[in-house]
């Protein structure tokens, strides 16, 4: 099945009614800069108005996200509602995603937006729902509802990567028939002998470090064991602050604060908070390569130990994790620092792949970049979802199953 849905700039030029000028023209908009980079005055240029005339139909500019996650939300339902099998749904998904660029951005900006008085549909819950209805006709229902939230979550996340520049593009037509593929019969041969999985690998992965940070020409690194121990609580401090109230909301009074400091000594050692995050990032990226990364020897990853190593190591550094996303708008460093972590983790795992291949432990029919970039992405919206999006009905160790049964035997066509 091959969708055909305009692309938001599209929309922009063919809508017939002023709303839908508008709310194309702001999606445009949100795809290119994000919900605080759009200004009001540009959408309504492109819309062809002026900012006064905008008023007759939206009160502000708050107003618009809402109405792009009821379309996006609506869109995904009819899609994904509409396809006549498994991969058309999956294809009809990734479709309707990337053809809402400026809505799937706001998504993940919607603190940014969203607040407790104005809350906002969630379509990720419907594309799971609409999802799970497909799989509910060879699954059992509890099965289907798990099993698509997992699956919806990371082809969000995988979406939104692709369009951030953060993966090499596949079709939508290639990554929906890997994710069917992995859901038929996953990627290893169930009946082959592989090693064990829910044990740490005896090869930890070895990475370039892609993050290195130095103090500013004006500050210092603490040479007294009190010195270490300050600017540590500092860090610490910040990584609990950024917790709390996202970087935009942290200022170095309050990091000074929880730490227990005065200002000044929290000065001495960073220039300001942004500074803080980075000396704390290159921490942050050793810890996610050596304690996650865990690709196995003969061609097998090791899939459940890697998704409960990696949802500890998220959840234990989660202030600095939520503050580097925050910052990590496309074009920035902070995104490239990201990207480029991915970017090895990719690479590895494509090696590691291959191996399977060569082993006669793995399938030969399913391009091994797509499989590598939805294997890192899952672990990916897994942690985002739990911990970012505070959903806990599903516990580390049943993330972990899912992932394993993806790769090794499948969900559907293993049925008996």
């Amino acid at each position: 099945m091959t969708v055909g849905v305009e692309t938001t700039g599209e929309r922009a030029l063919t809508a017939q009614t002023t709303p839908e000028r508008i709310l194309a023209a702001a999606e445009a908009r949100f795809a290119r800069h994000g919900y605080t980079g759009a200004r009001l005055v540009d959408i309504t240029a492109d819309a062809g108005m002026t900012t006064g005339a905008l008023y007759r139909y939206f009160p502000g500019k708050e107003d618009l996200p809402p109405v792009l996650m009821e379309h996006l939300d609506a869109d995904l339902a009819s899609s994904i509602g509409g396809a006549t099998n498994r991969r058309a749904a999956l294809e009809a998904m990734v479709a309707t995603l990337a053809n809402h660029e400026g809505a799937l951005r706001l998504l993940f900006e919607r603190s940014k937006w969203q607040s407790a008085d104005n809350p906002v549909k969630d379509p990720i819950h419907g594309a799971t729902k609409a999802l799970a209805r497909q799989l509910e006709l060879e699954l059992s229902a509890r099965k289907a509802r798990e099993v698509s939230s997992f699956v919806t979550a990371t082809l969000f996340h995988y979406t939104r990567a692709s369009h951030d520049g953060g993966l090499d593009p596949r079709t939508h037509a290639a990554v929906a028939h890997v994710v069917e593929a992995l859901l038929d019969s996953g990627f290893y041969r169930k009946d082959a002998r592989l090693p064990e999985t829910s044990a740490a690998p005896r090869d930890p992965a070895r990475f370039t470090p892609f993050i290195r940070w130095q103090p500013s020409a004006d500050k210092v690194l603490p040479r007294s064991p009190k010195g270490v121990r300050t600017r540590l609580a500092i860090q610490e401090a910040a990584a609990r602050v950024f917790d709390r109230v996202g970087l935009a909301g942290a200022s170095m009074n309050d990091i000074a604060e929880e730490a227990g400091v005065a200002s000044g000594s929290a000065y001495r050692y960073f220039v300001d908070k942004a500074d803080v995050l980075r000396s704390m990032q290159a921490e942050v990226e050793e810890a996610i390569i050596r304690e996650s990364h865990l690709p196995l020897d003969g061609g097998r990853l090791s899939l459940r130990a890697q998704m409960l190593a990696y949802l500890a190591c998220y959840e234990r550094h989660l202030g600095s994790i939520r503050a580097w996303l925050e910052l990590a708008e496309p074009g920035t460093d902070m995104a490239a620092a990201w990207n480029g972590m991915r970017a090895q983790f990719i690479d590895r795992v494509v090696k590691v792949l291959q191996h399977g291949v060569a082993s006669g432990i793995a399938r030969e029919d399913l391009d091994l970049l797509t499989v590598a970039q939805l294997h890192s992405i899952a672990y990916e919206a897994a942690a985002y979802g739990r911990f970012v999006r505070n959903e806990r009905h599903t516990s580390p160790s049943q993330l972990a199953e899912t992932m394993e049964r993806l790769f090794i035997g499948g969900f559907i066509g293993s049925q008996s």
